[in-house]
């Protein structure tokens, strides 16, 4: 079995609670207007992997079973189902914190069509992004997408009332790979281009997605 990955990265501190192992999905058929991860769109050959090849990927990672949970992005995961319950199942088995997953897929379609992994997982934040809806919501990218708590693990990590958490002030990651710089996190709106002008302001040249 293959699977298409954006990147990994270790650790992660603002897509989920504590600090967490992140998986990026490549390739999504949703596309959703104004999404800052357009590089995760194409699922072209240069990021297959086999499965196992990516599992040992994983592993490489120190400190790993100290981790308070993983969160899975994208890209889409579940464009990818079967690669994502395999995954899930492994990362249920290795880790003890939490498994969160994002998914531009409304609820109801993927209670429909994937319930195996919904029962494989703890947090689903679905719906797709929505450039014209508000963004206050702790996260989210539009607060129309929802929080889901999917097990008794969930809850008691995350308690009630998580859905309608607000931001307290975002935090944005970097992350230095080759000769590229990843930024993870939800920014703001406007927060992209005011970083840009910054930028271009500065002398600094660079492209994105």
């Amino acid at each position: 079995m293959d699977i298409y990955i954006n990147k990994i990265h270790y650790p992660i501190n603002n897509l989920g609670a504590g600090t967490r192992l992140g998986i990026w999905f490549q390739g999504c058929p949703i596309r959703c207007s104004g999404c800052v991860n357009r590089d995760t769109w194409e699922a072209g050959e240069e990021y297959r992997l086999d499965y196992e090849e990516f599992i040992r990927a994983l592993l490489s990672f120190e400190n790993l079973d100290s981790a308070d949970g993983v969160t899975i992005t994208g890209g889409e995961p579940f464009a990818q189902p079967r690669a994502l319950l395999e995954l899930a199942g492994f990362l249920r088995k290795r880790i003890k914190g939490d498994i969160l997953v994002y998914s531009g897929y409304a609820y109801d379609e993927l209670k429909k069509k994937y319930p195996d992994i919904l029962k494989s997982i703890d947090v689903l934040i679905s719906e797709p992004f929505i450039e014209s809806a508000g963004d206050r919501l702790l996260w989210r990218g539009s607060d129309n997408q929802k929080i889901r708590l999917l097990s008794k693990k969930a809850s008691a990590v995350y308690g009630r009332g998580i859905d309608r958490a607000e931001w307290k002030g975002r935090r944005m990651q970097f992350s230095i790979v080759g000769d590229s710089l990843y930024m993870i996190g939800i920014p703001g709106r406007g927060d992209m281009e005011k970083l840009y002008e910054v930028m271009k302001k500065r002398g600094i040249d660079f492209e994105h997605a």
